[in-house]
Formats: structure tokens, sequence, C-alpha cells
């Protein structure tokens, strides 16, 4: 297994690979970076060094459709064929509410063709990442996750205490040449070998009430664009908002933050993403040499192979906080790797997140960031409350120094 942060600054780009002698699975979270000019160059070049090392990804999942998030895929498209992509279910109103939200807060730097794409994206989000693909032999298949109010991913077979659970004299003994067959689950994917799970990603998307949309709907009435929250169901609505009224969808913005008030998450639903063993297994992990070798010290002891990320997930609050280590609480033991919400902001951390992890300090997954400073992030409080508990952080910035790639062996008994 490897799996690298990409140096975006403030933004996300994560990128993996799971595979045998016989077969390789690439899989992507995420891809953009802020409409900032430092951003956009600081991506470009991380896209392309990245499909320059593997330019077939099979799984491309999407947390959220803010251009942070999101303003690489053309780029990426372009130089690497894509299978499936995963999206999360998000209304046309709060699409059109990021759409505003991202209007606000860019330089508008990014190029005209990363421009319309983001538009499109608002405006029809399967359509426009079908599009991307119309060059392929065929299209990207589009998978659609739809919120969930389980608390965790059901197992069929037992969930290990000991992570470690193989011996020494069972690692010699593995088939290490197997081939990897991938599997689709409403809300994840394995890979399996000789007929067992070694690999799954679990994909978690929390359903709620959110107060900012109807509030922004109610501004675009007053403004007389829309003539009430069903004519958002009309794509050619939608459409026509997003070509034509950028500047009284700001507006509208604006009335709904001074309506609800300015410290609430711009970033309303987001896709959370587990990659590693499934529980049911036992396994045992040693780092490897990850060629090229990118930051190879953080993490060499005692590796965990799983990785969990939040993307922007919205934490303000203690119910939404429980959600989350509940929908993850029989893979967090596996994680080595964590990426907390929201680049780390302050407001969608808490220590909470920590519980569930190893228990022992020493065995507290590496934080990583991506941010470059914009807006705070990542905030001194974060980096702080992990230090004090024992955790390393990463930030991953703008220069390729601060990209971080890891390689772990891992053996597992399904």
């Amino acid at each position: 297994m490897k799996r690298t942060q990409w140096a975006v600054g403030n933004g996300f780009f994560h990128s993996g690979q799971v595979a045998t002698p016989a077969t390789a699975i690439n899989y992507v979270y995420d891809c953009g970076a802020l409409d900032r000019t430092a951003n956009q160059a600081s991506l470009r070049r991380e896209v392309l060094v990245s499909t320059e090392r593997e330019n077939s990804i099979q799984l491309l999942f999407i947390s959220h459709f803010d251009f942070d998030h999101v303003s690489g895929l053309p780029t990426l498209a372009a130089t690497a064929t894509i299978d499936r992509f995963f999206i999360p279910l998000v209304p046309a109103g709060e699409r059109l509410l990021s759409f505003a939200a991202n209007l606000t807060a860019g330089n508008g730097d990014a190029s005209p063709v990363i421009e319309s794409f983001y538009e499109d994206l608002i405006i029809d989000p399967a359509q426009a990442l079908a599009n991307l693909t119309a060059n392929q032999a065929e299209r990207a298949a589009i998978v659609t996750v739809e919120p969930t109010t389980s608390a965790d991913v059901p197992l069929k077979d037992r969930v290990t205490d000991a992570p470690e659970g193989l011996t020494r004299d069972e690692v010699a003994g593995a088939q290490i040449d197997a081939g990897l067959g991938l599997d689709f689950e409403p809300i994840r994917v394995t890979a399996s070998a000789q007929g067992a799970v070694v690999w799954e990603w679990v994909t978690f998307v929390s359903q709620r009430a959110l107060d900012a949309v109807p509030a922004f709907v109610n501004a675009l009435i007053r403004r007389k664009l829309i003539a009430g929250a069903d004519d958002l169901g009309k794509p050619a609505k939608v459409e026509d908002l997003v070509r034509n009224h950028q500047r009284l969808l700001t507006d509208a913005y604006d009335e709904a933050v001074r309506t609800v008030g300015s410290s609430f998450n711009k970033n309303l639903t987001s896709l959370m993403l587990y990659s590693g063993p499934p529980p049911s297994s036992r396994l045992r992990a040693y780092r490897a040499k990850a060629s090229p070798a990118e930051r190879p010290e953080i993490g060499a002891w005692g590796p965990r192979p799983g990785w969990l990320g939040l993307g922007d997930a919205d934490l303000r609050s203690q119910a939404r906080l429980d959600e989350v280590n509940n929908a993850f609480n029989s893979r967090k033991p596996f994680v080595g790797t964590f990426a907390p919400s929201h680049h780390g902001s302050r407001h969608d951390w808490n220590t909470d997140l920590l519980r569930g992890f190893y228990p022992e300090c020493s065995r507290l997954p590496t934080h990583v960031f991506a941010a470059s400073g914009a807006y705070g992030h990542p905030h001194g409080k974060v980096i702080r409350d992990i230090n004090e508990a024992g955790a390393t952080s990463v930030v991953a910035g703008l220069s390729e120094s601060s990209r971080w790639t890891e390689a772990l062996s891992v053996f597992v008994d399904g």
C-alpha cells in the first residue's frame, strides 16, 4: 500500500494504491485547491506529477462540491483515466449555497476551463463528471452516496481487538501474488484476494438539518430569482441562476450569513472515507520505503495501514462528533493516518475525535492537514491539542517539500 498527501495548500488532494504483484487499484479522495494563483499553480504541478506516477484511477471519491476540493478534476481527467466517481447526494439549494460562498471567497485565478467546469458541476454533478471522461473508451460511472443514519457499517464476521493479529510464521506463508477483485456495496467498496476481503473503502454521509439552506432559499425568493423552493428542483432554473445571476447569488448568500450568523460552517455535507483493512481481519503491517521517499521519517514505527478523511464535515456539535465516531467506531483502531475536518479549523476540531484510535499514545495516528495559512488553517489550538495528546501533525502546504508519501507492506488474513 502507498498513499500521498499532495501539496496543494488550502484544498485537498489525496491518492493511494493498494496492490499485489498481480493487481493494482488506484484511488483518489478529492482533487482541488483555493481559487488563488499560488494554490492553483501548486495544484496543477501536483496533479501532473501524480498522473506521471499512476495514470489509471479505479475509484475517485469527492467529499463535497466546494471549489477547493474539486478544481483539479479537469486536469486530472485530461491526464488519467477514471473508472468510477463517488459523490454525496447534495440538494440543489445546498450546491448553490456552496457556489455562492466560493464566488465570495475566490479571486478568479483559475483558468476559464476550470471555472466553466465548476459551474457545470453545481448545475448537474453527475453529468459534469461524466463529461470529464467523454474522451475515454467508456465514460466513468457515477455513484451517488445518500446520507445515512446507520451508526457503523455492519460486518459479517468478527471484529478483532488486536490489529496485529498475524504471527511472523503466518506472514512467512502469505500468498503475496494473489490477484485483487473489486466488489461494490451501497456504502463501501471491497478488494478481495482468494475470496477474502483484504481492503475496503467505506463512505459515510451524515444526515441532519441544514439551517443555512432555508435562509439562502428565502433570500433567493426575496430577490425574485425563484418563486419557491420547488424551483430548485428544475435543472433549467438552477442553470439560469449559475450562468446568469452570480452577483445576486452572492447577495443572497451574504443575507443568509447575516441571518444565520457568520460562524456557520459553509461546508454543509461531506462524504467521509475510510480506506484500510476491514476490522474483521487479522493483519501485520511493516513500513516500506516509498519511491520517491517524501518525508519518510513520519510514522516510521508501529504503522497502522488505515486512512480516515473527514472532508469538510461540520462537527460543531457534540451530536455530530458522536455521529462520526460511531460511524467509524470499528475502523478507528486500524487508522494510521487521519485527515480531520476542514483543514484544521478550530471550529470543527475537538479532542473527542481522538476517541477510538488505538489506546496507546504512541499509536495515535499521524494527523495530516492540507493548508497554507488561509483562514488561519490549521489553527494553533488544533496543532497544540494533537501534540499534547502525543500524536504527530503534518501540514501539506504549497511547496513540493511538504508533500508526504508513505508506503507499507500489509499482510491480511480475512
